[in-house]
C-alpha cells in the first residue's frame, strides 16, 4: 500500500485532540509501513516498539 492511499473517518470528539493528523473533511490518511516496502524504516519502528 502506498502512502496516504486511503482515509478514514475521525470520530467528533477526536477531532479537537488530534488536530495535526485531521483533514479539512474531518477524516485521516494513515501512512503504513512494512518490512518489504520500507526495511530500514520498519526495523527502526519495530525496535522502538519493543523498548516502549
Amino acid at each position: 500500500m502506498n502512502y496516504m492511499t486511503i482515509t478514514a473517518d475521525v470520530k467528533k470528539e477526536m477531532v479537537e485532540k488530534i488536530p495535526a493528523v485531521v483533514h479539512v473533511d474531518n477524516t485521516a490518511r494513515p501512512q503504513t509501513i512494512n518490512q518489504d516496502n520500507n526495511p530500514i524504516v520498519y526495523n527502526i519502528l519495530n525496535e522502538y516498539n519493543k523498548i516502549t
